[in-house]
C-alpha cells in the first residue's frame, strides 16, 4: 500500500489477540495529500490522508474568529486554503499557514423563524461543500421573508470567492419548513448531488429528496424523493452520497411513516442510482433487525451513509449499530423487501448506534459509534469482525498523519488521535469551544483543521 498508515492497517485482519503493532509514523518528508476537496477527501468517502507527516506530536497552530455562525460542515482544503462555511449563510477562505483570511462571501440570510422542531438554529451551510474542477459548490439555505424559506447552490471562484451563479434549486413539492440539508455534497457525471431530510424530531411532512443540478448551469438535472405514499425516509446523514467511479451515487435514508412490508417507501435502505438519477437497486434489511421493525422504531439505516470499500463492496451501519456488507454493482433489489446482504453483524455494543460519516483504509472501516469508535475488519467478501472499540472519540473518523481521528459525537472539546492498531488515544488536543453534533475534522497542507463552535482551529507538527 501507498502508505505506512495503510500498511498497518491492512494487518489487522490479520493479526492474532493480544499481538502489539507499533504506530506508523510517516517521514516528516513525505509528499502532502490531493486536495480535501470533498468530505472525508474523496467520493468513496473513505476519510483515508496517507500523504500527511507524522501528526503524533502536534501543536496548535492558529484559530481563526469567531465567524458569522456555527461550523457543521467539515473545513475543505485547497492547496494552501483552507474554506469554511457557517450557519450565517458565509463562506470564509483562509491561509493554511497564517490564519490571514484571503476572502468571505455571505450567500444570504439564514432561517432564523418559524421552527416548528429541529437542534440547528439559525440554519444556513449545514451540509459540506465540494471542489470540483476548480470550482467551489455550497448548498445555503435562505430566508427571504419570515416563513419564506429556500435553497441556492452557489458556484464561487476558490481562489478569490467570486460567484459565477447562485441559483434556486428548491426541489419542487418541497415543504421547505419541515426539510433540511445535512448531508455533504457530492458530484458525479458533471452534475452537483445534493440530498435532504427533516428537521431534528421529524416534525411536519418531508420526504428524503436527491437531486443533481447541472455545474456548469446551475439547473437542475434530475429530481427523486422517497416515501411517496407515506412520511418522512430524509437522507441526512453528514457524510453524504458516495459516488462510484461510473458515476453511480449510493445513498441511506431514514425511516419511513409505516411499517407494512407490502408497502415498501424506500425508506431504511441504502439505494444506488445512476448518473441520471434512475433507481437501480436497493437494499432494506431483513432478519434479525427486519425493515418493518427498523422504520417502527426510527432505527434510521440513513444516519451514516455508506462507504466504498476496495474490490466493489460497501459498507452501511445506522441507529441500530448493525452493520452490513454489500456489493455495490449487485444490491439484493429484493422483492420481499429484506436481506440478501453478504455478511451482518452487530458492530457497536450495546444499545448504541452509529452517526455522522465512516473512515477506511484496506481492510479496515472505522465506524462511528455512539459510544466510540470501532475498528472493522473485512475478513472476506462475506464476513468481517470488530477489532477493537476506543474509549475515546466517536464522530467521523478520518486517517491522517498515521493516526485515527475523532471527536465526541454530540459535541465537544477534544480531538483524539487513536492508535490505529488497538485504539487507544496517543494524542488528546484541546479545542477553543464546543464542536457541533457529528463534527468531523479534516488534513491537508500537512495540518488538521477541526470546527469548533464558531472558531476554526488550525493544528500542525512541532
Amino acid at each position: 500500500m501507498a502508505s505506512s498508515a495503510l500498511t498497518l492497517v491492512a494487518l489487522l485482519s490479520g493479526c492474532a489477540p493480544g499481538v502489539t503493532i507499533a504506530s506508523p509514523t510517516p517521514p516528516r518528508g513525505a509528499a502532502l495529500t490531493s486536495p480535501w476537496d470533498t468530505y472525508h477527501l474523496d467520493a468513496a468517502r473513505s476519510g483515508d490522508d496517507g500523504g500527511e507527516p507524522s501528526f503524533l506530536h502536534l501543536r496548535g497552530a492558529w484559530t481563526a474568529g469567531p465567524l458569522d455562525g456555527a461550523l457543521y460542515a467539515e473545513p475543505l482544503v485547497d492547496g494552501d486554503n483552507v474554506i469554511v462555511a457557517t450557519e450565517g449563510d458565509s463562506v470564509y477562505d483562509f491561509d493554511a499557514v497564517s490564519s490571514r483570511q484571503l476572502w468571505r462571501v455571505t450567500l444570504g440570510r439564514p432561517r432564523t423563524s418559524r421552527f416548528p422542531c429541529g437542534d440547528i438554529k439559525p440554519l444556513g451551510i449545514t451540509g459540506t461543500p465540494v471542489i470540483d474542477g476548480g470550482r467551489l459548490y455550497v448548498l445555503a439555505e435562505v430566508e427571504d421573508t419570515p416563513g419564506a424559506y429556500r435553497f441556492d447552490l452557489a458556484n464561487l471562484n476558490p481562489s478569490n470567492g467570486a460567484i459565477l451563479y447562485n441559483r434556486d434549486v428548491t426541489p419542487r413539492g418541497m415543504n421547505t419548513d419541515a426539510e433540511q440539508e445535512r448531508s455533504a455534497l457530492a458530484v458525479s457525471a458533471g452534475n452537483v448531488v445534493i440530498t435532504w431530510g427533516g428537521l431534528d424530531g421529524d416534525c411536519g411532512s418531508y420526504h428524503g429528496y436527491v437531486e443533481t443540478v447541472s455545474e456548469s448551469s446551475g439547473l437542475e438535472a434530475a429530481q427523486w424523493n422517497d416515501t411517496e405514499r407515506d412520511n418522512q425516509g430524509g437522507v441526512w446523514a453528514p457524510s453524504g452520497p458516495a459516488v462510484d467511479a461510473a458515476g453511480n451515487i449510493y445513498v441511506a435514508t431514514g425511516n419511513g411513516s409505516t411499517s407494512d412490508i407490502t408497502q415498501y417507501d424506500d425508506g431504511d435502505s441504502v439505494l444506488q442510482f445512476s448518473p441520471s438519477l434512475s433507481l437501480i437497486s436497493f437494499f432494506a434489511p431483513g432478519p434479525p433487525e427486519a425493515w418493518p421493525a427498523l422504520n417502527a422504531a426510527d432505527l434510521d439505516l440513513g444516519s451514516v451513509g455508506p462507504t466504498l470499500l476496495s474490490n466493489g463492496l460497501l459498507f452501511a451501519i445506522g441507529k441500530s449499530g448493525r452493520g452490513y456488507l454489500l456489493k455495490q454493482s449487485d444490491l439484493p433489489n429484493n422483492s420481499e423487501p429484506g436481506g440478501g446482504e453478504l455478511a451482518s453483524e452487530p458492530v457497536c455494543a450495546g444499545s448504541g448506534g452509529a452517526f455522522s460519516g465512516m473512515a477506511a483504509a484496506g481492510d479496515i472501516v472505522f465506524v462511528p459509534c455512539s459510544e466510540g469508535i470501532a475498528a472493522v475488519s473485512i475478513d472476506s467478501a462475506r464476513s468481517f469482525r470488530v477489532v477493537w472499540r476506543s474509549a475515546s472519540g466517536s464522530s467521523a473518523p478520518i486517517i491522517a498523519g498515521g493516526l485515527v481521528w475523532t471527536l465526541n459525537l454530540f459535541g465537544g472539546t477534544r480531538l483524539y488521535g487513536l492508535d490505529p492498531g488497538t485504539g487507544s488515544a496517543l494524542v488528546t488536543l484541546n479545542l477553543p469551544a464546543t464542536t457541533a453534533h457529528f463534527a468531523s475534522p479534516s488534513a491537508g497542507d500537512g495540518r488538521l483543521f477541526v470546527g469548533a463552535g464558531d472558531l476554526l482551529r488550525a493544528f500542525e507538527p512541532q
